[in-house]
């Protein structure tokens, strides 16, 4: 007699997690000997296979395979065709079952209404190993809040399941329609194609979900998974449209006249996910080539002709942010013109935000308030470049709030949304009762825990959800209640009403805002302001020494502030900075100026267009201009302003306080790289020491550069010392590089990094931005890059407006052998006029005054502009 379950798992070098798999089959609740398990090795490299040989020595119901490497979906058909149960799933060794997994998908199997049905999936519980939790929150959780169901994906299309792990098929229907998995798929949608065909072949597209049988998906600690990588790997942009998507769409079309909307939601599933990653980190066009993303595209393209625009636009099965969705279902039309939305408003100037997005040619635009036509105060254009190619403009307008306005594009008038994609009300509603659900799965040793009953689950989760709600609101309560007596306090209006709060990062200072509060106390000692700082950090009692009014951060003290406060600034614009709070107190009284830590040359867009930055310092026209320009950036003239950072002038007077004797160092600041990073050990929460870093290319390069007897003649020759100041995740290394007795070594926790720079003549670093405080002090950089293209695939800064080459303030070099014959060129010589002359255009701004034209910027942000003001074309004053 046939088993009724099968189980092929295909493993791969998994030996850490396979106990855990194994224990997990062992103890199902139906009986483990009655389960035909097939695990087969694809040509591990460590113990895995020993492992599996081990198991079935124990259980005459595994049996073992093995291969050469060939890929999962290759394994996986080899286990099918020795798999004997009626049906089969493919369960990943990576993870773990629930004690009752099996015992619950046979139950909906059984049901009356299940007759039809052939399809039947798991509950995904999501794993995260390096918080050691396990969390209800997986996108489709919601499918399993009416509990067990059969459903018709016709009527429910977004209920699609993608997962082959969690699913189970009939055995007889695979090998009847001559069903695999495509090996050519080696990164993605593999799981995803498989399904499909398999419900293709249905007469209705029926899902039996069962509730309660969890499967406990592991997103691995050290991101080694083959799903966790997939998004940087060429391979998944030469396969995954050529070799997923269009087969099925071809094959839907052939067949049904038509593609049915649950398949076109699952494409669009897998692509808005390729897409926001994209997106996020441009992870496809690091890692692939141009012609590899063209094919790409143009197969994307062919995909998205047979998907309807309301699928993508409409999708709700887990949230995308709106802009991501419009790109994929316009982002291949000639022209195309979203809606307007009005997103944001200036209530100090009264001035009010508008945007849309267009392909092709940007539409006429006329604006018309009154019935007058007027000009946009300040306008940008932002655009949204996507696996290499531009798919779509963003024009961001701000116009006068003070009567209504109306805007003509292309000669018709478009309506105003406040705002866009709220999406179904199905879904809002199961998101609230999933909010309810989302809790942490306990596990008992060697078993998890189990529920009997669906309804007993569903309603002791929603009990427990509100149990704690209401523990939480009482003590917020407690807590609210508290901030609104101490807000209404004189002596605290008194001390914090309308301050302003200075700070620069949460536990340290000595950067612009320092800069900027020790000015403002000279300067104009009426304007209250405070600085915040961690009170247990030296800088703390540095600060206090030195007669600074103090708030500790994260205090109660801190809280009253930030409620209190006009202005906030800061040099840094991190969560903890512009969002202490998150929306618990609603929207902040005061705005926010962004000082920089520094000049910007990278594309960092991602990262600071959603900031709420009212005031944001720039220190060079070309950053400037990059910054309120055509570009990748939302900002605009009214919130950039050419100010220089106040930190500049404090390097000014320290650098006019020394002697030329005194200015004798040649300081060499090397970076870090991304593929020398080793995840975080999760028991201690600390980087691993990476194994053979001295043998690394960039171990090997800067250690020759160290060493090479000509730069130290150089060095010699100019009388200059030779100081070593290596990025803080090298100081582990400091002792395998032999630095030769004349090299003295430095370091960003230890040493004042603003007296390094003033007492050094020059700067060789790879692409620190210690760079822009020489260029500023009119002293050059010798720029050590000798893997280029790594950098710019692996790094988190994209490539900006500032190309090395073109607008360095020193010369670019690869070999260290050229390191002497580089810093000579930077001090005599025709190169060396050309070096100077890109230094003093950099900087329009060295007369002190950076601090005081900070000032001017903050305040006019928060002055009111009469209608006229506001309504007339803006000329940013860029001459100081």
């Amino acid at each position: 007699m046939s088993p009724k379950f099968s189980l092929v798992s295909a493993v791969y070098n998994v030996e850490p997690y396979l106990q855990e798999f194994f224990e997990s089959l062992v103890d199902q609740s139906i009986g483990f000997s009655g389960i035909d398990v097939v695990l087969v090795d694809d040509g591990s490299t460590d113990g895995s296979l020993a492992a599996c040989r081990r198991f079935a020595q124990l259980h005459s119901n595994v049996t073992v395979l093995t291969q050469p490497n060939q890929g999962q979906g290759a394994a996986r058909n080899a286990g099918i065709e020795i798999a004997s149960g009626e049906w089969v799933t493919f369960v990943d060794p990576d993870d773990v079952l629930d004690q009752a997994y099996f015992e619950q998908i046979a139950a909906v199997i059984a049901r009356e209404d299940a007759h039809d049905c052939e399809f039947f999936a798991g509950h995904t519980i999501m794993w995260h190993e390096a918080a050691g939790t396990r969390v209800d929150n997986h996108p489709n959780a919601f499918r399993f809040m009416i509990g067990d169901s059969i459903t018709d994906l016709e009527t429910q299309p977004n209920f699609i399941h993608g997962q082959a792990p969690l699913s189970f098929f009939r055995l007889e229907r695979i090998r009847r329609h001559e069903l695999s998995f495509d090996d050519r798929l080696r990164t993605r949608f593999e799981d995803g194609k498989f399904v499909a065909e398999y419900l293709l072949t249905l007469d209705r597209p029926l899902v039996g979900l069962a509730a309660g049988a969890h499967y406990h998906y592991r997103r691995r600690a050290d991101g080694s998974s083959s799903v966790q990588g997939a998004s940087s790997d060429e391979r998944t942009y030469a396969t995954v449209a050529r070799f997923g998507y269009l087969p099925l769409v071809r094959e839907a079309v052939r067949t049904n006249g038509r593609v049915p909307r649950w398949l076109q939601t699952l494409i669009v599933y897998d692509l808005l996910w390729l897409t926001k990653v994209e997106a996020a980190e441009h992870a496809a066009s690091r890692a692939t080539s141009t012609a590899v993303l063209e094919q790409f595209l143009l197969d994307v393209a062919e995909t998205m002709a047979n998907v309807e625009q309301e699928t993508v636009l409409g999708f709700d099965l887990m949230h995308f942010d709106p802009e991501i969705k419009w790109a994929l279902a316009h982002g291949f039309d000639a022209a195309a013109v979203s809606p307007i939305y009005a997103d944001a408003a200036d209530d100090a100037r009264g001035l009010v935000r508008l945007r849309y997005r267009y392909r092709g040619d940007r539409p006429s635009e006329l604006v018309r308030i009154q019935r007058t036509i007027v000009h946009p105060r300040h306008a940008t254009e932002r655009r949204v470049v996507l696996f290499g190619r531009e798919f779509f403009t963003e024009r961001v307008l701000w116009v006068s709030a003070h009567d209504v306005i109306r805007i003509d594009l292309d000669g018709r008038t478009r309506p105003i949304f406040s705002f866009e994609s709220p999406g179904s009300l199905f879904k809002l509603r199961n998101d609230a009762i999933i909010a309810l659900r989302r809790r942490r799965i306990n596990r008992t040793p060697k078993k998890f825990r189990v529920e009997s009953s669906a309804t007993r689950l569903v309603a002791r989760s929603i009990r427990d959800g509100l149990r704690r709600i209401r523990h939480a609101l009482r003590k917020r309560s407690l807590s609210d209640t508290l901030v609104s007596l101490e807000l209404r306090a004189p002596w605290n209006r008194r001390r914090f009403y309308d301050a302003w709060a200075l700070m620069d990062r949460e536990w340290d200072a000595n950067d612009s805002a320092e800069e900027f509060y020790r000015w403002l106390r000279v300067e104009h000692p009426e304007i209250n302001a405070w600085f915040v700082v961690s009170r247990d950090t030296t800088t703390w009692s540095r600060l206090k020494d030195d007669g600074f009014r103090l708030v500790p951060y994260g205090s109660r003290r801190y809280r009253i502030l930030m409620l209190m406060a006009s202005e906030l600034i800061s040099s840094h614009a991190d969560a903890p900075i512009v969002s202490p709070f998150g929306t618990r107190y609603g929207p902040p009284r005061w705005r926010f100026t962004f000082l920089q830590h520094g000049v910007i040359k990278g594309d960092l867009s991602n990262w600071l267009n959603p900031k709420p930055i009212d005031t944001f310092v720039a220190s060079t026209p070309d950053e400037y201009g990059a910054l309120t320009g055509v570009g990748p950036y939302r900002y605009s003239t009214r919130e950039v302003r050419l100010t220089g950072l106040p930190r500049f002038d404090a390097l000014k007077r320290r650098s006019e306080a020394l002697l030329e004797s005194e200015i004798r160092n040649l300081l060499i600041a090397p970076t870090w790289r991304k593929y020398l990073s080793r995840p975080l050990d999760v028991r201690s929460q600390r980087h691993q020491r990476v194994d053979g870093f001295m043998q690394s290319e960039f171990a090997r390069a800067w250690t020759a550069l160290l060493h090479d007897p000509a730069l130290h003649e150089f060095a010699e020759s100019r009388k200059l010392g030779i100081v070593f100041l290596p990025h803080p995740n090298l100081s582990e290394y400091i002792s395998e590089f032999d630095l030769p007795e004349v090299i003295s070594t430095k370091s960003y926790e230890a040493d004042d990094v603003q007296d390094l720079v003033t007492r050094s003549a020059a700067l060789i670093t790879d692409y620190s931005s210690i760079a822009f405080n020489f260029a500023f002090l009119g002293r050059p950089t010798l720029y050590f890059q000798f893997d280029e293209a790594r950098y710019w695939n692996e790094h988190t800064e994209r490539r900006g407006y500032f190309d090395y080459r073109e607008h360095g303030f020193g010369p670019v070099i690869a070999s260290p052998t050229e390191a002497a014959g580089g810093l000579a060129s930077m001090f005599e010589g025709p190169l060396a006029h050309r070096f100077a002359d890109r230094i003093e255009r950099a900087f329009p701004f060295r007369d002190g005054r950076n601090s005081e034209r900070v000032y001017d910027a903050v305040i006019d942000a928060g002055r009111p502009l009469t209608f006229t003001q506001s309504t007339q074309p803006f000329r940013p004053d860029t001459s100081g």
